[in-house]
């Protein structure tokens, strides 16, 4: 949480409530704990996904208090959609039910959650699972169109906004397109009003190069994000790939030898 707290998150203050919306408070922080060790085990970068843990984390807290105010008939799809995604549905979901059908269910709670709360801050949340369901069913094109429609509201929260970004770049880079994946995190570091995560962006991007076997951008991109993000946690993640760093590592290298 003091990672949320450089990030000028505020949690909302606490208010008196039903044992119910506890209950479902607890659901909710329980499924953001999956989200985060599912996005910290991610194959392609090295840090997992720390910004996507992050938004996991806001997301949970406002979902939990959405529910303190919604109809529960309108939250029922999503609640189920969620218990899918899960896997601990066991009235939603037969016990015999594999991976790709259930999340084929979920997909298509998600889909009538997004559009029986189209509008909303909720809608757009079932909008984004609904995205990443289909990057689970590799469905990619799907994902991409859907995380693109994510990426053009300006209105939604800024963690959501970047997931949709993360989510775009996962889905080519499942293709093995690198390139495809370095668009995505260059369209996310220009936008004007993108005031969080853009030493992600800068970050991802240079990890994409070096995958890439082209160690000179990468090192143009980390030295970049050194430069205009000398605190970002991050910097400690590309020590020593910089050339002023080999450069003062070698001295210790010669008396050591």
């Amino acid at each position: 949480m003091s990672y949320l707290k450089t990030r000028g998150f505020r949690a909302p203050k606490p208010e008196k409530e039903s044992e119910k919306n506890f209950a479902e408070k607890d659901a909710f922080q329980e499924g953001g704990q999956k989200m985060m060790d599912q996005l910290a085990n991610h194959p392609y970068f090295i840090i997992g996904s720390v910004a996507g843990v992050i938004g996991a984390v806001v997301i949970a807290i406002l979902i939990s208090n959405w529910f303190a105010e919604a109809r529960e008939a309108k939250a029922t799809p999503f609640v189920q959609a969620l218990a899918l995604w899960e896997g601990d549905a066991e009235k939603e979901a037969p016990a015999a039910l594999d991976e790709t059908g259930r999340m084929k269910q979920a997909l298509a709670k998600f889909d009538e959650a997004a559009s029986t709360l189209k509008g909303s801050f909720m809608g757009d949340v079932s909008l984004f699972y609904k995205a990443k369901a289909h990057y689970r069913l590799k469905e990619f094109d799907s994902a991409i169109t859907l995380f693109k429609q994510l990426q053009g509201d300006s209105k939604i929260p800024a963690d959501i906004r970047f997931g949709a970004y993360e989510g775009e770049a996962y889905c080519h880079l499942d293709r093995n397109d690198h390139a495809e994946a370095i668009k995505v995190w260059e369209r996310y570091y220009t936008i004007k009003d993108a005031k969080l995560y853009r030493d992600f962006a800068l970050y991802y991007i240079g990890t994409a190069y070096d995958r890439m076997n082209d160690p000179a951008k990468a090192v143009e991109y980390f030295t970049k994000l050194k430069a205009e993000f000398p605190e970002s946690p991050l910097v400690s993640k590309v020590a020593g790939r910089l050339p002023e760093e080999k450069k003062e590592e070698k001295p210790e290298e010669k008396k050591a030898s």
